[in-house]
């Protein structure tokens, strides 16, 4: 006989390894770069964000026995990118997202996920599909101008993997970030704070 034990614990997935080459952030690239530099200020490290026609965005893989429960951060915008507009394929820019990868694939068609997004003067609390990936879900989480000021979110994924998908996956691959401008060809800044996960962790 098996006994399994669930461990809850809080993970904190900060900023300290950001550009470390082994460290356990990782790229995508969509279009071009974004750049990504650690910084500091009285409060915690957080993560600056800069797009300039480009989008890109950073993932932390979870440990495949890991159940994530609750996900918490805190982020600003500094900068919405001009024209943005993402009920359209051809404007689909934000300042900033945090990604949550239920299933990645080389295939776009064949990604699961949920999308939080940031997006200027976007309807919030209705999730729809993106226009590049039918299983990425998106939900407007702020919809504010850039006025630099931080704001704190917090959502129980499983909740929000039920109402998006009507169904709770066994696993989470990736959480990440992502602040991209590459549609419009303007520029997007924010500022991401530390994302705080709820975590069971599965022992044997």
């Amino acid at each position: 006989m098996i006994a399994f034990v669930l461990l809850a614990a809080e993970l904190v997935l900060d900023w300290n390894l950001v550009a470390h080459p082994r460290g356990p952030w990782r790229e995508v690239s969509y279009r071009g770069h974004t750049a990504y530099v650690a910084q500091a200020d009285s409060s915690e490290r957080y993560l600056h964000a800069e797009a300039r026609g480009t989008n890109s965005a950073l993932f932390f893989s979870i440990p495949s026995n890991t159940q994530v429960s609750e996900l918490r951060w805190r982020w600003r915008v500094l900068r919405h990118p001009a024209g943005a507009n993402t009920t359209l394929k051809r404007a689909d820019d934000r300042a900033a997202a945090v990604f949550v990868l239920v299933h990645r694939s080389i295939f776009p068609w064949r990604t699961r996920g949920l999308l939080y997004q940031w997006a200027n003067g976007g309807e919030c609390g209705r999730w729809t599909s993106s226009p590049y990936a039918r299983g990425i879900k998106v939900i407007t989480l702020e919809n504010a101008p850039a006025d630099s000021v931080w704001r704190s979110e917090r959502r129980n994924l499983r909740e929000d993997l039920k109402a998006a998908f009507e169904s709770v996956p066994a696993d989470i691959e990736a959480i990440g970030v992502l602040c991209d401008a590459d549609n419009t060809g303007d520029r997007a800044i924010a500022d991401f704070g530390s994302l705080r996960l709820m975590t069971m962790v599965e022992h044997r």
